[in-house]
């Protein structure tokens, strides 16, 4: 999902990086003008489509696009992602967008032509209802600061070198971390530094903490070998459960994508591998 009014903060450091908070989800089946669900302000509407073709490589040629329409008028695109089966597997013709409304009030949307046209997908169209949740949403600039979109200014406090108990020190995302793993590094965050945000990789195939690998491969593959034109859509839905759990314990996610001279960050990534990872990822948060 592209942020709706800087949804979400896209810096570019050293590093690539995503700022960016995760809410609960609504979802809106396929349908040729869907029905008009409530979404929470802040909280995430998935809209799930099936295409009528499938292109050579989906994360190259994306085939939704969604022209959102807020209760002030205002009109912006939201790219849509593909999605397999839709239920983690690789093979399908799904396609979802995500939208996450900022203003209470009636939203309209409808597709629109994208990289190339599908059948499936055109002539959508549909709206739904954002009320009040009490999220206070997630980062904006404001002069040189960081404030909540519904809430005070964002001092992000953390703990960078923090690996004791040998939990892992960025690789949060990755496939050898375990769930036990994952809630413990949440707690000590948490309640032990009182922090409002983690750091951790959403690539990486060789840089090391003290006790752990670090690996995390978003691509079909692993850490040694992978394919950078396919996304590894079971573990992106794991990316997505791993994201909410930070979101329900009170962080935001602080992401590094990949890193300039840092190869075992892939920061020597071509740049056609870093758009396409950097589309996607832009498209599914």
């Amino acid at each position: 999902m592209i942020s709706m009014r800087q949804n979400l903060i896209f810096t570019v450091l050293a590093a690539a990086s995503l700022m960016v908070t995760f809410g609960a989800r609504a979802v809106a089946e396929d349908s040729g003008a869907q029905a008009s669900p409530q979404v929470g302000k802040h909280k995430t509407l998935e809209l799930v489509f099936t295409a009528s073709s499938a292109p050579a490589n989906p994360f190259d040629t994306y085939l939704l696009k969604i022209e959102v329409t807020d209760p002030a008028s205002e009109r912006f695109m939201v790219d849509g992602f593909y999605d397999g089966d839709g239920q983690g597997g690789q093979t399908g013709q799904v396609w979802k967008a995500r939208l996450c409304p900022y203003m209470t009030g009636t939203w309209r949307w409808r597709t629109v032509a994208a990289d190339a046209p599908d059948s499936g997908l055109a002539g959508h169209q549909g709206r739904f209802t954002c009320i009040e949740s009490g999220d206070r949403g997630s980062l904006v600039a404001q002069g040189r600061c960081f404030k909540l979109q519904d809430g005070d200014y964002f001092y992000p406090v953390g703990h960078f070198l923090d690996a004791p108990g040998k939990l892992p020190l960025w690789s949060y995302l990755g496939e050898e971390t375990t769930d036990a793993q994952r809630d413990a590094i949440l707690t000590r965050q948490r309640d032990v530094h009182d922090a409002n945000k983690y750091m951790f990789y959403l690539s990486n195939h060789s840089d090391a903490s003290w006790h752990f690998k670090e690996y995390v491969t978003p691509w079909i593959g692993d850490h040694a070998r992978s394919d950078k034109t396919q996304m590894d859509l079971s573990r992106w839905r794991l990316y997505d459960e791993y994201l909410r759990r930070m979101k329900d314990s009170g962080l935001l996610a602080y992401v590094s994508i990949f890193e300039d001279g840092k190869q075992g960050n892939y920061g020597d990534l071509p740049q056609s591998d870093r758009n396409r990872l950097l589309r996607f990822v832009m498209a599914r948060t």
